[in-house]
């Protein structure tokens, strides 16, 4: 396998990771309502700390692929924050609701 081939099959499980563990802690939390209102301020600390973790993850991601003037791979990397900001727009939508 070529290298350009192990990046590409890495970015598939960046994406499917990007957007598989929030919608899989969205679902969990929706299946499993709070009781409280603590349990629900834990939920959504959770929901944050998911997301803070993730924007930090892709971020690097995409320092590392510019720092080794990968502009292609870089701009596929980048394109991981949209799953992220939408999980942001969930995150703001929970504590408004």
């Amino acid at each position: 396998m070529t290298t350009n081939t192990l990046r590409r099959k890495n970015l598939t499980l960046r994406w499917l990771l990007v957007c598989l563990l929030p919608a899989a802690t969205i679902a969990f939390f929706l299946l499993n309502p709070p009781a409280s209102p603590l349990r629900h301020l834990i939920n959504g600390i959770v929901l944050v700390c998911e997301a803070v973790f993730l924007l930090k993850w892709v971020l690097f991601e995409a320092i590392g692929h510019h720092l080794k003037q990968e502009h292609a791979l870089k701009r596929q990397t980048l394109w991981l924050l949209l799953p992220i900001s939408l999980l942001a727009a969930y995150c703001v939508f929970y504590f408004v609701a």
